[in-house]
């Protein structure tokens, strides 16, 4: 199998919205004529990466971290997505928090990393945002803070989301709020997988987030927040294969066009669009490598030559439900796949913001797409059990994730197994939980996110 196969087995593409990196030197001849200032590799999250080297307990492991952002920069990693982890039994939220400081702050600067966070199901662990009582999907009520629709569960999500997002201020440069929310992983005993989370519930924490977030309003504000404008906010990692059905309404099989297209028209998105002329997002985050890649490695090259049309699918879907409410929308989806700015278009901060808006605000600025490649085998090893009993915890998946499986520093995706299932589904990688009870949540598979 060639190198390319093995590389683009498992590719994860997210859809940065004009979002520009900062000069740098001329790189080396690039025969894929992808831009390399748009590549990037989902990496062993620096959560695990503490206390677990015997000269530091209690504290980061700096030489692995250290070394991880080496290795990444001799790659020609541009971009790292660092998923948020938030796990009660192991300390509060700063506590939690505390184990991405010193990489966020030191190591990705150090090593030109631009650090792209995710915002999902993980910073309420231990909780199953599909479940009946506890979950996402539970029926909200009015809060003081962030308004009407609101359960403990969202709420506890949006406190933590905007306190990551206060504390690293732009050292990270985009979040992308969920993770392929439309098709959640099997939950042995309670769930059969497949399941999305209502795109009414999608759209209303998006945007209450968004609206918290840049506005500097809501739990957690700055004293000074010009810095929120140049933070993208991506719509999570949307999975080709959709939803079985979507809950908590119980609807049926959605497409992933039909769940995008569902989300710009919920009431959120529709009233924010009213009051602003754009819509409640800088980007999109989509995973477009097909789930046939798992039964087949065979049909690779076939699976990669779809990727284009999923993806000019979607913008088609996309762009007919706009016009209904953007005339102009057809002219701000023009896609350039894989190609940079032109030459004659200069990047400035102003137009910086326009673009990331492209899909709402005036602009026809092009969406411009950046590649992630999976983290290599080993890497971020959470167990696969949990208790289906809400009122305790049984350690695994539930517990804390362990730490006794220790991941190499990164590496390029051209030196993994070719072997190696290239589209699992994570067990919650992007959704979020109360600090409740332990619900039953399905393992994060090793690998591709």
């Amino acid at each position: 199998m060639s190198i390319t196969r093995m590389a683009l087995a498992g590719v994860l593409l997210f859809w940065l919205l004009g979002v520009a990196s900062p000069a740098r030197s001329a790189p080396a001849a690039n025969p894929t004529g992808i831009n390399p200032e748009l590549l990037g590799m989902v990496i062993r999250d620096p959560w695990y990466e503490f206390g677990t080297h015997p000269r530091y307990p209690g504290q980061p492991n700096y030489e692995s971290q250290e070394r991880m952002g080496q290795v990444l920069a001799e790659a020609g990693v541009r971009w790292v997505r660092v998923e948020f982890i938030i796990d009660e039994r192991v300390g509060d939220v700063a506590a939690n928090l505390a184990r991405y400081d010193y990489f966020i702050n030191e190591v990705a600067p150090r090593y030109n990393l631009k650090v792209l966070g995710l915002l999902g199901f993980a910073l309420v662990i231990n909780v199953d945002p599909r479940h009946p009582q506890y979950g996402l999907v539970v029926k909200g009520g009015d809060d003081p803070v962030y308004g009407g629709g609101v359960n403990p569960y969202m709420k506890t999500w949006l406190d933590r989301a905007l306190l990551v997002a206060q504390r690293y201020e732009n050292r990270v440069a985009a979040y992308e709020i969920l993770n392929e929310q439309n098709r959640l992983p099997v939950s042995p005993g309670q769930f059969a997988g497949g399941e999305g989370i209502d795109p009414a519930l999608n759209g209303r924490l998006h945007a209450k987030f968004y609206r918290c977030f840049k506005q500097n309003q809501c739990s957690s504000k700055s004293p000074e927040g010009s810095w929120r404008a140049g933070v993208s906010i991506l719509i999570g990692g949307l999975h080709p294969r959709g939803s079985t059905k979507l809950l908590p309404s119980g609807a049926g099989a959605t497409s992933d066009r039909a769940y995008l297209a569902a989300i710009y028209t919920t009431e959120p998105f529709v009233s924010y669009f009213a009051s602003y002329k754009e819509y409640p997002v800088d980007g999109l985050g989509y995973h477009p490598y097909p789930v046939e890649i798992v039964a087949s490695l065979e049909s690779i090259d076939t699976e990669i030559a779809r990727i284009t049309s999923r993806l000019n699918d979607l913008r088609a879907r996309l762009r007919d439900t706009l016009r209904q409410t953007d005339p102009d929308a057809a002219t701000r989806l023009r896609c350039r796949s894989g190609s940079p700015r032109s030459a004659t278009t200069p990047a400035t901060p102003a137009r910086r913001v326009r673009g990331r808006r492209s899909l709402c605000g005036p602009s026809t600025a092009r969406w411009t797409p950046a590649t992630m490649w999976p983290r290599p085998s080993g890497s971020n090893t959470r167990t696969s059990r949990r208790s289906a009993d809400p009122t305790r915890s049984s350690g695994g998946l539930c517990g804390s994730p362990s730490r006794s499986t220790r991941a190499a520093p990164a590496v390029p995706a051209t030196t993994r197994a070719a072997s190696r299932p290239s589209a699992e589904v994570l067990s919650s990688p992007t959704a979020n939980w109360p600090a409740s009870p332990c619900i039953a949540r399905p393992c994060r598979s090793l690998g591709v996110d």
